[in-house]
C-alpha cells in the first residue's frame, strides 16, 4: 500500500468523499460527546500532526477542488 486514508462512512457534503478521521472525530466533540479531558487529547493529538505533516494549501482557499488528504506509506 503507498498511499492510504483513514475516515468513516458518512460522507462530507464538502468533498463528497467520506470523512478524514480528524473531521470525524470533530464532529462527535461538537456534538458534545467528549469529556474535557478528551477533547485537550483530541487538540493536542491535531496539532502534533499539524506539525508533523504539511497542511495542503488547498485548505487555505476553502478547497475548491474538494480534494481529501491522503498519506503515504514511509
Amino acid at each position: 500500500m503507498k498511499y492510504y486514508r483513514i475516515h468513516e462512512n458518512e460522507v462530507a457534503w464538502a468533498t463528497g468523499k467520506p470523512r478524514g478521521v480528524f473531521v470525524a472525530i470533530w464532529k462527535l466533540l461538537e456534538q458534545g460527546l467528549f469529556t474535557e479531558a478528551e477533547k485537550e487529547t483530541y487538540y493536542k493529538n491535531k496539532a502534533y500532526f499539524e506539525r508533523i505533516l504539511p497542511v495542503p494549501p488547498f485548505y487555505d482557499t476553502g478547497n475548491p477542488n474538494k480534494a481529501i488528504t491522503w498519506y503515504k506509506n514511509t
